[in-house]
Formats: structure tokens, C-alpha cells, sequence
């Protein structure tokens, strides 16, 4: 079902039809149906219907960004779940061999007491891991020729996930896209790659990517046709953007609409010397 159809049909609950003995009708409409003719209508009434778009003369909130302000993470059920992380090559998607994770809990910033040993990934180098609910630790990623990395799972894991993508790059790849954007990687400095989504856990197209503990040698990019564009306005379908030359450290890194810098979310992560720190970043709860 097309999105315009099921507005239309949640219009129906407001609508009251008067037919009369003359067989021609007429539609009422609740009073507080919201007016419009065309999408800026409904953004011309306040910043309650920032995003709503106009169906059928009736401002309805915006299915891609309309629950940002509303957003809950439910309580997770106490059990076990599994998360797997699909890790592949950024350029031709293709599987990566040699792929182990290392399960690390959140606080324990250099994984001193890892909470799992090394779990390999399967031929197709996707890495099947046993967390408990409301784990929001990380992973410690290496695979062979590849810079090492880690992944911060986020929220919390409520259920059964699937991390669709992960790129582990060649250290000597990262170099080399860096010079292409004119830039050049600092070695005692990390990285962070992204992947935004949206109200629908869609790849998120055209969000922005920010963060307080930039200097003048970090320098934000976002993945355009699989490949990182230093200088890049916002996402492409994709939703996958980051930094690279980020002080090692905890780092907080926002994501805004990029149409009206409404917040999606905010996520801490820890970045370290030489490595590539991955996550999600979905709409939060406000904070």
C-alpha cells in the first residue's frame, strides 16, 4: 500500500457523508481538520507540523521524520538475542574473510574484561553474536589487511538485529581516499563511519552529521555512490556518513534533518588511534 493510500483511508475517520433524498451529497469535515493545498501550507502553521505533508487538503505528520519528539524505546524483555553484523567490502559489497568480533561492555573503554572471546565469522563473513537484552556495548572488529575497528551497538538491543552493513576498509584504502579528498589521515588519530536512519528504518537520505570535538584536522565526509566525499552537503541513499582525524577519546556526534536541522539523535563513542569506529544512529528519544 502506497503511503498516500493509507493517509487517505485514515482520513475516512473524519469525514461524514450527508446524502441527501436528491441524491447529491455533501462532505463534513471535523473541525479540527488542518487546511492546506500543498506541503508549505502545513509548515506555515507552526513548528508542530514541521515535515507534514499534505494529503487530501489535510496536514498529516511526515512518515520518513514525523515521530522525531515522540520517539520510545521500549523496556527490552529480559533473555538473549542475537545480532548480526554483516561485514563487507565498502566499494563491491563483497564478504571479507578472516572476520573476528570481541563483545566489550560500554564502560570498559580498552575491553580489559571482555565479555566474549574472539567469535569468527561465518564463510560469508557475517558475525553472529549472543548478547543479552539491553546490551549497548561494542565490538572489537579485525579481519586480516583490514583497519581494525569497533562497533557500538545502538539502542540497546530489545530483539533478534541485523546490521546490514559494516565496512571494514584496508588501512592503506582510508590513505588513499583521504589524498583523493585532498586530505591527508593523521596516524595517532581515528575515524568514525555512520549509517543514519529514518521514522521507517530506512537508510536515512539527506541528514547531517556534527560533532563538538572536531579541531581543524578532522574533516567530516558522507558516503556518495559507495564512496566517502570530503565536502558533501548531506547523505545520499545510502545514509552513511562520518570523520576521519578524530582525537582518541569519547566523542558525541549529532545527526540533524538537513531540510530544517530538526535533531534525529545524539550518540557517544569511543574512537581509538588507527581504528574505525562504526554505528547506527536512529531517532531517539529527546534528551
Amino acid at each position: 500500500m502506497g503511503s498516500a493510500t493509507w493517509f487517505r483511508r485514515q482520513s475516512n475517520r473524519v469525514l461524514v457523508f450527508a446524502c441527501l433524498a436528491s441524491a447529491s451529497c455533501s462532505v463534513l469535515i471535523d473541525k479540527d481538520r488542518v487546511q492546506c493545498t500543498m506541503d508549505s501550507d502545513c509548515r506555515d502553521r507552526g513548528p508542530e507540523l514541521a515535515g507534514a505533508i499534505c494529503v487530501d487538503s489535510v496536514c498529516h505528520p511526515d512518515p520518513v521524520w514525523g515521530c522525531l519528539g515522540s520517539v520510545v524505546f521500549p523496556k527490552p524483555a529480559p533473555g538473549m538475542f542475537t545480532v548480526t553484523i554483516h561485514v563487507r567490502d565498502l566499494v563491491n559489497q563483497s564478504p571479507i574473510a578472516g572476520v573476528t568480533g570481541r563483545l566489550c561492555e560500554r564502560p570498559d573503554t580498552e575491553c580489559k574484561a571482555p565479555i566474549s572471546g574472539d567469535i569468527p565469522a561465518t564463510p560469508m563473513g557475517d558475525l553472529l553474536l549472543p548478547v543479552r537484552s539491553g546490551f549497548d556495548g561494542y565490538v572489537e572488529l579485525n579481519a586480516p589487511g583490514r583497519m581494525p575497528g569497533l562497533y557500538f551497538i545502538y539502542p540497546p538491543v530489545d530483539a533478534n538485529r541485523e546490521i546490514p552493513l559494516v565496512p571494514m576498509l584496508e588501512t592503506a584504502l582510508v590513505e588513499q581516499l583521504a589524498i583523493l579528498n585532498m586530505r591527508m589521515v593523521v596516524p595517532e588519530r581515528g575515524h568514525v563511519l555512520l549509517g543514519g536512519y529514518d521514522c521507517e528504518h530506512k537508510p536515512a537520505e539527506a541528514i547531517t552529521l556534527s560533532t563538538p570535538d572536531a579541531d581543524d584536522k578532522t574533516y567530516g565526509f558522507y558516503v556518495l555512490n559507495n564512496l566517502p566525499k570530503i565536502g558533501a552537503p548531506f547523505t545520499d541513499a545510502s545514509g552513511r556518513g562520518g570523520f576521519i582525524n578524530l582525537k582518541e577519546g569519547i566523542v558525541s556526534i549529532t545527526a540533524n534533518v538537513a531540510a530544517d536541522n530538526r535533531k534525529i539523535a545524539t550518540v557517544s563513542l569511543l574512537v581509538r588511534q588507527g581504528m574505525m569506529t562504526f554505528t547506527s544512529i536512529v531517532p531517539s528519544p529527546n534528551r
